[in-house]
Order: structure tokens, then C-alpha cells, then sequence
């Protein structure tokens, strides 16, 4: 099922809820996290093979911008106003909210998933989600793709421009799914001191709605609809470089340290151009941050 945007825009369409076969856990105790990430997302053995991992933040405060990054201390202090609360991940059948402000940081476990470039990072706004987790814990993400960019650039004739801008999670649903998004707890005050249950199950329905759009995607691609460009902005890595290299977190690293390239693009140098141009893509006065179109399936 696919809906035009306009005509998805102007429909009414029943409320996307989440499937009462998917297991849900609230994460806020760091002794279990590792055991609950070993039991729905192994490293090895059965259920090891998973090729892609659904995330979303819940954030309080003013996103940056790649391009609009300051330096800054990383990790950046946690203040009243400006934080990540929720880190939310999903599977087929899981999904896994942790409270990052009472677990004071992001399991071991979770950041070799974030990091691991064989498993795909799929989201809405993912660019800037995963520079929140940069900014904030000193967590890289590697293999991060848009979904609505790569949805896009596979439907050049869809009514919204650029090319290589995103489309909102509610627009997704409506186009892919047929259904809408209530995003009305995206605005809730994430910073009280116990979450809400209609925060947490938003969190849950924000990142597992993920999981069916990212299939029939994927379908569509499998049945010969390819991406229009041969190159795109839908898929990244964002981590510390310096001088071309990565390099952990730790003193030396400042908020202008973080940068954003593509998967499969030789590690830009310190001085060199982080925003390589497409031909076709210039015509929409838009960067990019991929110039191979890889699927890593």
C-alpha cells in the first residue's frame, strides 16, 4: 500500500497502534540492561542475524544541525532543559525504551549495535538523532539510514522538495502504511521525573513503526524499484574525526570534531570538503553525504 502525500495529507486514517504480539520493556536499571539486550538482541547464535535496528530519541531541548555545530565539551553536560530522556530501539517483535536519565548513560551492549556497521540504523531525523547521541554520550552511529530519504529518492515523482529532505514519521505512515501517527506526547514534558505511560508506549509506537515501513521499503526495492540517483543522502556514518580519523571521545574531541559521511566514503580529511555534490542532486541546492549507493543486505 502507497498513498501519494497530498492525497495522504488531506484522508483521515485510523491511528497506528502497536501489534499485542511485539514484547515491550522499559529499561531504567542498568544491572539488567545488558541481560534484556542479550535476550532480544544477541550477538551470537539464534536471533543473531538481525539486520536492522529501529531507533528514535526523546529529547528535550534544541536539535544542532551538522552543519550548524559549535564546539562544544563532549560529552555535553546534562542542564535542566536540553537532554536526551528516551533512546528507543526496535525489531521485528521487540521493542526497548531506556530511560538514559535515570540509567545515566547507554549500555555497553547498545553502543557495539549503534557502532556495528553490518547492522542498519534506520530512522526519521536520524542525522540528528545520532548527533544528539554524539553530543550527549560520545556514542557513534555507523550505517545510519534515512528512511525518508531513501523512500524518496526511490519515488522522484512525490510532491515535496528537495529530494533529499526528510519526510515526517506521521507522513511515512500515512504514504506506507495507511495509517497515522498521533504525535501529540512529542512535546510532553520529558523532563519530569517519572515518565508518563502515554509517554513510554509513544516512545514504543515512534520506533517500532519503523519496523513495517523499513519492510515494504525493502520489498519495493527487492521487486526492481530502485533509488532514482546514483547517489543519495540516505545513508551515513556520524562519529569523532580529526585529520581524517576517527578518534574516541576524551579531551581532545570538541563539539566541531563530530562529523557526518558516507557509508562507504573514505573518512574525510580534517580540512577536506564534508558535503560532496551530486550532479543531478544540485539542481535541488542540497548536500550530500553519500556518493555510493550501498545496500548492505
Amino acid at each position: 500500500m502507497s498513498f501519494p502525500l497530498s492525497y495522504a495529507r488531506s484522508r483521515v486514517f485510523n491511528p497506528a497502534t502497536l501489534p499485542a504480539s511485539v514484547r515491550r520493556f522499559y529499561a531504567q536499571d542498568m544491572a539488567h540492561t545488558d541481560a534484556l539486550l542479550a535476550a532480544h538482541f544477541p550477538s551470537t547464535g539464534p536471533g543473531s542475524h538481525f539486520r536492522v535496528l529501529a531507533f528514535d530519541v526523546e529529547y528535550t531541548g534544541r536539535k544542532h544541525s551538522d552543519v550548524a555545530i559549535r564546539p562544544m565539551s563532549i560529552p555535553l553536560p546534562r542542564t535542566q532543559d536540553h537532554f536526551i530522556r528516551l533512546l528507543t530501539i526496535a525489531r521485528d517483535g521487540v521493542v526497548i525504551a531506556f530511560d538514559l536519565l535515570v540509567l545515566a548513560g547507554v549500555p555497553a551492549r547498545l553502543i557495539e549495535m549503534l557502532r556495528d556497521p553490518n547492522i542498519i540504523k534506520v530512522g526519521v531525523e536520524l542525522k540528528g538523532d545520532s548527533i544528539l547521541l554524539l553530543r550527549h554520550f560520545a556514542v557513534p552511529v555507523h550505517n545510519g539510514w534515512e528512511i525518508s530519504q531513501l523512500w524518496k529518492s526511490m519515488h522522484p515523482s512525490i510532491e515535496v522538495a528537495p529530494l533529499t529532505t526528510h519526510i515526517s514519521l506521521d507522513d511515512m505512515a500515512r504514504i506506507v502504511l495507511g495509517v497515522k501517527v498521533d504525535k501529540l506526547q512529542q512535546t510532553s514534558d520529558w523532563s519530569a521525573p517519572a515518565l508518563s505511560v502515554e509517554q513510554i508506549e509513544y516512545s514504543y509506537l515512534d520506533a517500532y513503526i519503523l519496523v513495517p515501513i523499513m519492510h515494504v521499503v525493502l520489498h519495493e526495492y527487492e521487486m526492481g524499484v530502485w533509488p532514482h540517483f546514483t547517489a543519495s543522502s540516505f545513508s551515513f556514518n556520524a562519529d569523532f574525526v580529526v585529520d581524517g580519523a576517527i578518534v574516541p571521545p576524551g579531551p581532545q574531541t570538541l563539539g566541531s570534531d563530530i562529523r557526518v559521511w558516507g557509508v562507504g566514503d573514505v573518512v574525510p580529511s580534517g580540512g577536506g570538503d564534508w558535503t560532496p555534490r551530486h550532479a543531478v542532486l544540485d539542481r535541488y541546492n542540497a548536500s550530500i553525504y553519500t556518493s555510493l549507493l550501498l545496500f548492505l543486505l
